[in-house]
């Protein structure tokens, strides 16, 4: 059990760290791309651990369990796979200013839904007929594989568009980004099909996790670079915004226009409630207004609709 309480301790703290350093960033300069990010990442990293956890039960659970945990196994992780996949192609198209086509959006998720089905069905009818034994096996489900694909193509793909985007202070990172963590998902795909079996059975599964659980360090030191970069740009162009657009264009009044002129600076509500003198209830009736007025449903969408409007005005 030590070399897996060891594999456990350095998955827990490298997932820790990278999802509260996501979500740091995410509150200083709210992104749509990089909420898509904190959600692959979460996702990824509950995979890693539960792999690790799920590979180890067995040894301590009785054998009667085995058939019911399994066929659990089989259900609850390739819901996860789809939302892994689908969240790191939006996260990808997000960086290339594209949106994610929506053959795609809806492709991904029917792909897995019906992977499950099917895989569902097949396990029902070994774990009726077969019994329990040291000897049960059940394989890891294909959406393990199409997961990866998903991952590796999106990388590919990026790779292949990042050359030809006119901003190559964007290109550029991505290129390094898609090297990088290609890289480590590569070696993290070979130590998943076995390629470190070398290391010893005994340590295999701990090793691969640990692999597994570092996949996305480096890439995130490049993506978070990039976009403290853009942070601090967007934040020089939103103090020169000229918000007097948004009573021309959206009719928003001048109490309206003052909050959102907080909102985009990264004030909170408690923040703008102190500096302008007025209840919570009337920053969120402010707020609400606005954002009906402007057709968003958040402060990313506001940030963004008010750095187009400046942008189209020259």
């Amino acid at each position: 059990m030590i070399p897996f309480a060891t594999a456990l301790i350095i998955d827990l703290a490298i997932s820790i760290f990278l999802i509260t350093d996501v979500i740091r960033q995410l509150r200083r300069h709210g992104s749509a791309t990089l909420l898509s990010f904190l959600f692959y990442l979460i996702g990824w990293n509950i995979l890693v651990l539960y792999l690790l956890v799920f590979l180890a039960t067995p040894q301590i659970m009785p054998e009667s369990a085995w058939h019911g945990y399994l066929l659990f196994n089989s259900i609850f992780i390739i819901p996860l796979n789809a939302l892994i996949a689908y969240f790191f192609s939006d996260f990808i198209c997000g960086w290339l200013e594209q949106p994610m086509p929506r053959w795609l959006r809806w492709s991904l998720p029917a792909s897995f839904g019906v992977i499950l089905i099917i895989h569902a069905r097949a396990m029902i009818g070994r774990l009726a007929t077969e019994q329990t034994s040291p000897d049960f096996f059940l394989s890891a489900p294909v959406s393990m594989h199409l997961m990866f694909a998903c991952l590796l193509l999106a990388l590919l793909y990026a790779f292949i568009t990042g050359p030809n985007l006119q901003d190559q202070a964007r290109g550029r990172p991505v290129r390094r980004y898609v090297l990088v963590t290609g890289g480590s998902l590569a070696v993290g795909v070979l130590a998943v099909v076995g390629a470190g079996a070398f290391l010893g059975s005994r340590w295999q599964n701990e090793i691969t996790s640990i692999i597994l659980a570092g996949v996305n360090i480096g890439g995130w030191i490049i993506a978070r670079n990039f976009f403290a970069r853009e942070a601090r740009a967007v934040a020089v162009e939103l103090a020169e915004a000229d918000l007097s657009l948004l009573t021309e264009r959206f009719s928003v009044t001048p109490r309206e226009r003052e909050v959102i002129a907080l909102v985009i600076t990264g004030r909170s509500n408690r923040e703008i409630t102190e500096e302008l003198f007025i209840s919570p209830d009337t920053v969120k009736k402010h707020l609400y207004n606005a954002y009906r007025k402007l057709g968003v449903s958040n402060r990313v969408q506001l940030v963004n609709v008010v750095i187009g409007l400046n942008r189209e005005s020259g």
